[in-house]
């Protein structure tokens, strides 16, 4: 009895990866820095500390670095090949470099918003790129 329950575990947990993309560390550090680094520029804009265009240069590191984090991570995502037979795994796969592209996007969209007019605080310029963040490193963990 028991060699059978230790066979059935071994027959079906592997199953488990033909639904999902396989959990990756680097992926998760990935989206995890992207996150990390976009949220101190939210963060800088709530506080009325990125007002202006010229407060831009203080928050150019930060942005440079959740862009490369993310495309990165992207990269790491797009490289999982789920079995062609699994629409369920090629759907959750697709899903997870979309919401990793969503908050690139959103990042991408407050830098230049920032360069041109600075970021008012109080008008809800941080909040698309929180909520796209949280959900693409949110998904990423859920992997686990």
């Amino acid at each position: 009895m028991r060699r059978i329950a230790t066979l059935s575990l071994f027959v079906l947990l592997p199953g488990c990866a033909l639904f999902a993309p396989p959990y990756d560390p680097a992926l998760e550090d990935a989206v995890a820095k992207g996150n990390e680094h976009a949220g101190k520029v939210t963060v800088c804009a709530e506080l009325g500390l990125c007002a202006t265009p010229e407060s831009f240069a203080d928050q150019q590191d930060n942005y440079t670095t959740a862009i490369a984090s993310l495309k990165a991570g992207k990269v790491i995502a797009e490289g999982w090949e789920p079995p062609r037979f699994n629409a369920t795994a090629r759907r959750a796969s697709d899903l997870i470099v979309e919401q990793i592209d969503g908050c690139q996007t959103s990042v991408i969209e407050l830098l230049t918003i920032h360069r041109e007019e600075g970021l008012a605080p109080g008008v809800g310029l941080s909040q698309p790129v929180d909520i796209a963040c949280d959900l693409a490193l949110s998904s990423v963990q859920l992997m686990k």
